[in-house]
């Protein structure tokens, strides 16, 4: 017998077969006064944690893309990351199926 069967044998020996009586009875009643969260309470508190972040991130962004805006674009189009309308930009548009 290997060290593995050996160790096996003792888990198995040593496992807990049962509860004991009135363990389903424990558990319920536990739940029972255990308070519950409700859902929108939870969803608040967690869109009051990632707002902070998500609003630094958009600012990080918009300060990125005003950096690198081109000539001819407005401040709204730079902060938004759109490209720059040109006459090429528009003929192509039309080339699209």
């Amino acid at each position: 017998m290997n060290p593995e069967e050996k160790i096996g044998r003792i888990l198995e020996q040593g496992a807990v077969r049962s509860f004991g009586p009135g363990f389903a009875d424990r558990v319920m009643g536990r739940l029972s006064t255990t308070r519950s969260i409700p859902l929108s309470t939870g969803l608040e508190r967690s869109f009051l944690r990632l707002v902070p972040l998500a609003l630094a991130a958009a600012a990080v962004l918009a300060a990125l893309n005003l950096r690198q805006s081109s000539q001819g674009q407005t401040n709204v189009d730079a902060i938004l990351g759109l490209p720059a309308v040109t006459l090429a930009a528009a003929y192509e548009l039309g080339d699209q199926p």
